[in-house]
């Protein structure tokens, strides 16, 4: 295999992980000096649309706003209360980021997730790790899941469904200290 296809392969597998944390690391960074700088949450256009991009802002010391632009969907219901999320995308193993592989699946991402101090958006992130290539239920440890008004950092069990394209999850909130009482269930879709 070309190194350059071992490498491409190799980093998109580390893709959705390398996002986030890169996210949190640049939101957390200080400044050392300069004016502050305004951000504002990036949208999607009909062409980030149809090639499922992900659109993130962020500054040195500023918040990092991430857009998951697709057709993915999901309702999440928080301790009961439903939650409608549109636009996201599905992850394969070894896909760009644009096209997944149907025939693997290893996480989603849907909506919009805005770090602190930022007020929370309404989005649904989670992976796991190895992908699928069949329909399967996995224990993953952690998700980020943003709603009118609050975050969860959750752990639970995820069952893929039929084709690799849909499924259904049971998270409970947690905090390095243990459960914080906090249910998420729900469903999503790839488009």
């Amino acid at each position: 295999m070309p190194l350059g296809k071992l490498v491409d392969s190799q980093a998109m597998k580390r893709a959705p992980l390398f996002l986030l944390c890169s996210a949190v690391v640049l939101s957390t960074a200080s400044t050392t000096g300069g004016a502050a700088v305004r951000l504002t949450p990036p949208q999607c256009s009909a062409a980030d649309t149809m090639r499922s991009r992900t659109l993130w802002a962020s500054s040195y010391g500023q918040p990092v706003f991430i857009r998951f632009c697709g057709h993915a969907r999901a309702d999440v219901r928080v301790n009961g209360k439903l939650f409608r999320i549109r636009g996201g995308k599905c992850f394969g193993r070894g896909s760009r980021p644009w096209r997944p592989d149907r025939r693997e699946l290893s996480g989603i991402a849907v909506g919009f997730i805005a770090n602190r101090p930022a007020s929370p958006g309404l989005g649904i992130t989670f992976f796991w790790r190895p992908a699928f290539t069949r329909p399967a239920r996995v224990r993953i440890d952690d998700s980020e899941i943003e709603f009118g008004g609050g975050r969860i950092a959750a752990s639970g069990t995820v069952v893929v469904g039929p084709r690799l394209r849909s499924g259904t999850f049971r998270l409970y909130g947690r905090t390095a200290a243990g459960p914080t009482g906090e249910h998420v269930t729900g469903r999503w879709t790839c488009g």
